[in-house]
């Protein structure tokens, strides 16, 4: 009988050191914690508190190769420290903060009722969503066509919450393209293509 349990014995311990080798890493991240903040390399340092942080390439970014990168100061969770912390920005995401900031309140939401019908034979309205943006001063707005395609009624939002509806002026199923059109009064931005 006790020849019986010390194999057992055995066997446990076998499958504990198997399963913590196999764990080994998830063990050592675990006991060593999360590293500081200041420790990271990409954290922008500050000399004092009115000073503004350094924009330049941090040290990381250099070694992976990152043309041109930047730190950008954002305001920190820790409002308490009042200390400002840096986000590493490549050239590219530069142009796309810039692109959003030159053209985010000609966007518009586009909300569609369509007709369908359903297993009981039933025909039943049923909403869809999309975007756009405005293109032109008089109201016209550039869409998919699968975003209109088979609309009864086209609502469209603009930017600063107000509804309006649509009217489709045409559409191109091949390029997935359409053009709907809302009243020009209410247009203050607008996407130059």
């Amino acid at each position: 009988m006790e020849n019986r349990s010390g194999k057992y014995i055995w066997m446990v311990l076998i499958i504990l050191v198997v399963l913590v080798w196999a764990k080994k890493d998830e063990i050592t991240l675990f006991l060593k914690g999360r590293p500081s903040t200041e420790s990271l390399e990409f954290t922008v340092q500050k000399n004092n508190q009115d000073a503004r942080p350094q924009v330049e390439s941090p040290q990381s970014a250099k070694q992976e190769g990152i043309p041109d990168a930047k730190v950008v100061p954002v305001a920190s969770p820790q409002t308490v420290l009042k200390e400002n912390k840096g986000i590493v920005v490549s050239s590219d995401e530069v142009i796309n903060v810039n692109v959003f900031e030159k053209v985010h309140a000609a966007v518009v939401n586009i909300a569609t009722t369509t007709l369908s019908v359903d297993f009981f034979m039933q025909v039943t309205p049923q909403q869809g969503q999309g975007t756009g943006f405005i293109i032109d001063r008089r109201g016209y707005v550039l869409t998919n066509n699968h975003v209109i395609e088979n609309a009864r009624e086209i609502t469209v939002t603009l930017s600063n919450g107000k509804k309006l509806s649509a009217t489709l002026v045409g559409r191109d199923a091949t390029s997935d393209l359409a053009i709907i059109k809302i009243s020009g009064d209410n247009i203050t931005d607008v996407a130059e293509l």
